[in-house]
């Protein structure tokens, strides 16, 4: 929804995911995840950026909240996830 709103604007993606986990005090918090696991849709956002005609650069950011695997091992797996959306 938000993207054509912002499409001529647009000058870098940023793509990261999570989901909502509960906490101690009953509310919720987000949990950074690798790509395919979140919420978001990645081949969405990149099948509306295509429909947009968006050119720039994609960012991933490596933010992932479970330290007991390595930022760069999550990013390999993240970088062939989002390269096979783009194709």
């Amino acid at each position: 929804v938000t993207l054509p709103l912002v499409a001529s604007r647009l000058s870098i993606v940023n793509l990261k995911n999570a989901v909502y986990v509960p906490t101690d005090s009953g509310g919720w918090r987000s949990w950074f995840v690798p790509g395919i696991e979140g919420l978001s849709d990645w081949s969405a956002v990149v099948a509306e950026l295509d429909q947009l005609g968006f050119q720039g650069p994609v960012c991933l950011t490596g933010q992932y909240s479970d330290p007991s695997v390595s930022v760069e091992d999550r990013l390999r797996v993240d970088l062939a996830a989002a390269r096979a959306t783009y194709r």
